[in-house]
């Protein structure tokens, strides 16, 4: 999918979001933002579907979470991301 069809899903899917929170929007708007390198933005929405459902924690993996982690931390200390 080309960048410009993603921008145009992630906004559907915030307008979506912002009628109706619910988990799997945000988990879908992440995983495009992910695939956007908008790692601020796939942090934010993967913390708010944990505040919606704190239990649905388990489909983080840790190796899903080091690198999450790994990408915070590069972002906060470079502003940059090297993948």
């Amino acid at each position: 999918m080309d960048d410009h069809k993603e921008a145009e899903a992630i906004a559907e899917l915030s307008r979506a979001i912002n009628f109706k929170p619910e988990l799997q929007l945000l988990h879908l708007r992440a995983a495009f933002y992910d695939s956007m390198g908008d790692f601020v933005s796939t942090v934010r929405d993967c913390e708010a579907a944990l505040c919606l459902d704190p239990s649905h924690a388990e489909m983080l993996t840790f190796e899903e979470g080091k690198r999450w982690v790994r990408k915070i931390i590069l972002i906060e200390t470079e502003g940059q991301v090297e993948e």
